[in-house]
């Protein structure tokens, strides 16, 4: 691109959840802070055209739509051109250009090769969202989103080597009775509540350490620099959230859930990562030959 439109300033937006999301610049001074939004009226712009030129997008009605913020996103980045990244009809992502400073006036032959471009980049985008998605998807449990077993024990390794020295906190929790909750409420209602449950549970470790679905109803936590006492604390907002559920009556969850706990705690509990292992196993199985 920089050797078609040099030197004009290059930046691409690729969509995340329902925006698009600066990620990259070919000035590593710009400020990428900025998004769009999947429903923003510049976003619904390059679908239906393509290219979106902002010198004439200005006297188009729909500009004087967009919010304030979106203007003044636009004025920061500078822009002069957008461009969409297209897998069919799908927006993946939006290449912007910026060179208002300069004043070059981009000729129909220089977008035809920008628009080539594109499509190059598009194809390769999507292969990366794939591949990206693949890899998600073989570290992650379908039915509540958590990590899996498999990946757990690459978190649990990664983790260590990372923390060696810092206390990390090592949890299972079982949920009690979970075959007569299935037998109760059915296998629909029953992974509705795996789900609820590993939301309270993912959100509540969010920024502290890693969730995963350890077995059919055993979840695991790791928690690196946190004491027994800070994760007790962490433990008692996720029964409590719980239960906040029910009380609620938002459907989620049928009854009241109960839980056996196994909390092992390194250097405290165990000197090694094997140790930390082999201690919070035999944890489990005391409490799986209990329940």
């Amino acid at each position: 691109l920089e050797e078609v439109i040099s030197p004009l300033s290059i930046q691409i937006a690729v969509k995340r959840d329902q925006e698009y999301q600066l990620q990259y610049s070919n000035r590593l001074l710009d400020d990428i802070s900025v998004s769009f939004s999947e429903k923003s009226y510049v976003v619904e712009y390059v679908v239906k055209n393509y290219h979106l030129n902002i010198s004439d997008f200005k006297y188009e009605y729909g500009f004087k739509s967009l919010l304030k913020q979106e203007q003044e996103d636009l004025e920061k980045l500078d822009a002069t051109h957008i461009f969409g990244l297209f897998d069919g009809s799908d927006l993946l992502g939006l290449l912007i250009l910026s060179d208002s400073k300069l004043q070059k006036k981009i000729q129909r032959p220089e977008i035809i090769r920008i628009q080539s471009i594109c499509t190059m980049f598009s194809a390769a985008l999507k292969n990366a969202s794939s591949y990206e998605k693949a890899i998600v998807e073989s570290q992650t449990d379908n039915v509540t989103q958590l990590y899996n077993r498999k990946h757990f024990y690459t978190l649990l390794e990664m983790t260590f080597k990372r923390h060696y020295g810092n206390n990390i906190s090592l949890v299972m929790i079982n949920i009690d009775d979970f075959k007569l909750y299935n037998q109760l409420y059915g296998m629909e209602n029953a992974d509705i509540a795996l789900a609820t449950i590993a939301s309270i549970i993912k959100k509540s470790v969010k920024g502290l350490g890693h969730a995963a679905r350890f077995s059919g109803k055993e979840f695991v936590l790791l928690l690196p620099n946190m004491t027994t006492k800070q994760t007790l604390e962490l433990l008692k907002n996720i029964i409590l959230s719980s239960n906040k559920c029910v009380k609620d009556n938002d459907g989620r969850l049928k009854k009241i859930i109960t839980y056996s706990i196994g909390l092992c705690t390194y250097p405290d509990g165990a000197k090694t990562i094997g140790e930390l292992v082999t201690t919070y196993q035999n944890l489990v199985d005391l409490i799986n030959d209990n329940v």
